[in-house]
Formats: structure tokens, C-alpha cells, sequence
């Protein structure tokens, strides 16, 4: 099934940082065919902070033709 996923995280939430790299990397080493996998880390941002970014860019990557 072709996937288009969008993963993120803002570099002040710690551990969840930690936890959303590990999991693109998981996924990356697993070579799913037709997984699009899009991750992005938002410098300086937090788990508050990170959202309109999060949203902005997410929506950007997944509506993309």
C-alpha cells in the first residue's frame, strides 16, 4: 500500500526528539516499498510551539501532487 507519512518534532521536546528519530530511522531500515517517509526536527521549538509548524509543513508534504 503506497504511504505518504509525515513525522516531526521540535528540538526542545527531549526525549519525543529522540524518540521520533528513532522511529524514521526504524522505518527508513525496513525499505517499505512506496513509503514516502518525510521527517523534519524544528529547531528551537518546543512540544507547544512546534504545532502551527508542524501543521503548516505537514499539510504542505501530504497534499503535495
Amino acid at each position: 500500500m503506497p504511504a505518504r507519512v509525515f513525522i516531526s518534532a521540535g528540538s526542545r521536546e527531549g526525549n519525543l526528539t529522540t524518540s521520533v528519530e528513532r522511529l524514521a530511522e526504524t522505518l527508513r531500515q525496513r525499505n517499505y516499498p512506496d513509503l514516502e517517509l518525510n521527517v523534519h526536527v524544528f529547531e528551537d521549538e518546543t512540544h507547544f510551539s512546534v504545532i502551527a509548524a508542524t501543521l503548516s509543513r505537514g499539510l504542505s508534504v501530504l497534499l503535495a501532487p
